[in-house]
């Protein structure tokens, strides 16, 4: 079967006037200049961002035009969704209800923060890729955004990222740990592998592998292997067949040797990194955090400390004298601290809903599984010993989840969707 699904005269056992009525609603999603200028934002835009990060990074810019750019994209995002309607989970978006539930998280705890006008640009940044993906489900339904036109940007993204991670790594003075553009791609692989295995993909691939391997980036290489792992076992459950099997193996020889050589360059630091079992105190900073939150009052434990508490508490907890120390580096001990159970549900509902569509997709023996498996495994780990979801990077999952969901949902027969009498009606 192929990604774009059944047809909808076969999918949608409604009656033809309803059928007539809601496909040119569906339409004006990807119609005018202001859907034009989204998709821009989602594709042209995603690539800029990667190539002005790390023109100002080496310093051949001295104006942040990433920050700019960001900045006009979100006015974009905004706008589109004031046109097309400001409730994020319409149009049958599942993620909707979740991703306003954790924007207006942010926005209520900004208002009564004490530092307003910083935790509103902390919020922001969140905004960017709450809304980016909610734009991206509206335009992939209206047929706006097709995987053809997500494939090119998403590839020139892990071309641009991989190749200046590459080239700043393989500086003689560049350390190792750095995080360069290592979770930028590891996010973008289950994105490609959303297509079908060319040579060019796997030549991205490959590519992209190496990059990580040589930021020995531990959490990312972790994240590679793991995730590669899932992607596999998933292919073949889905196809279940001597050849999937064969392909997937090949690829692996591939990609293993690949990696070998891109280890074997830095071993050295490899051994030195993987030596420290701390988690560059990252276990420290957990217990502590933790600690603080579990034997707080009831209020504390159910609402949490506030909007960016842990760079508040972690110079207290360090015995530091800075007035901001560093964030949690972990999604789960962020929220708890910050937002308490309130936060912890938000993860686990997000994690339940991405499950969900996993299921929807395996039932349906649709192509996608085997990528978002991989980006599921990619989210779990992230999330615990990352943080991700609180910056603009987070993005590139949440374009894998909205342009996933508006695939998988045009595929899935109406009867069997949660919420379709409802999505019919509108």
């Amino acid at each position: 079967m192929s990604s774009e699904g059944y047809p909808l005269n076969k999918v949608l056992r409604v009656r033809p006037a309803t059928r007539a009525q809601r496909a040119p609603r569906m339409r004006r999603l990807g119609a005018g200049l202001l859907a034009r200028a989204a998709l821009l934002g989602l594709t042209v835009g995603m690539v800029l961002l990667v190539l002005f990060d790390w023109l100002y990074d080496f310093e051949i810019i001295a104006v942040p035009l990433a920050l700019f750019t960001r900045a006009t994209l979100l006015a974009v995002f905004a706008i589109y969704l004031v046109q097309t309607g400001v409730n994020f989970g319409a149009y049958g978006f599942r993620f909707g209800k979740i991703l306003f539930y954790f924007l207006g998280l942010n926005l209520v705890y900004t208002a009564f923060s004490g530092d307003i006008l910083g935790n509103l640009y902390h919020t922001s940044r969140i905004a960017f890729w709450i809304l980016a993906a909610v734009v991206a489900y509206r335009l992939a339904l209206s047929g706006a955004l097709t995987e053809k036109i997500l494939q090119r940007a998403i590839g020139a993204t892990v071309f641009l990222g991989a190749a200046f991670t590459i080239y700043f790594m393989t500086q003689g003075d560049t350390e190792a740990g750095q995080n360069a553009s290592a979770y930028l791609l590891l996010w973008c692989l289950p994105l490609l592998l959303l297509s079908s295995r060319s040579s060019a993909n796997i030549m991205l691939l490959a590519l992209a592998a190496v990059a990580i391997l040589l930021t020995v980036k531990r959490g990312a290489m972790i994240g590679l292997g793991l995730s590669s792992v899932a992607y596999a076992l998933a292919y073949m459950k889905l196809h279940g067949n001597a050849r999937a099997f064969a392909r997937m193996l090949g690829i692996a020889v591939v990609l293993g040797a690949v990696g070998a050589y891109a280890l074997s360059q830095n071993w050295e630091a490899v051994e030195t990194r993987f030596e420290d079992t701390s988690g560059s105190g990252r276990d420290k900073m957990y217990a502590g955090l933790y600690e603080h939150w579990i034997h707080a009052e009831p209020l504390n434990v159910a609402f949490g400390f506030g909007i960016n508490s842990v760079q508040q508490y972690t110079p207290v907890m360090f015995g530091s004298n800075k007035e901001r120390g560093p964030y949690a580096h972990s999604d789960w001990i962020q929220m708890m601290h910050d937002f308490g159970l309130l936060g912890i549900g938000f993860l686990v509902w997000l994690h339940a809903q991405f499950l969900s569509l996993i299921r929807r997709s395996y039932r349906i023996r649709h192509p996608y599984t085997p990528a978002l498996a991989m980006g599921y495994v990619t989210l779990f780990l992230v999330n615990i010993y990352s943080g991700h979801l609180m910056s603009p990077g987070a993005v590139y999952c949440g374009l894998l989840l909205a342009f996933s969901a508006a695939v998988v949902d045009r595929s899935t027969p109406l009867a069997k969707r949660s919420g379709a009498t409802r999505l019919v009606q509108r």
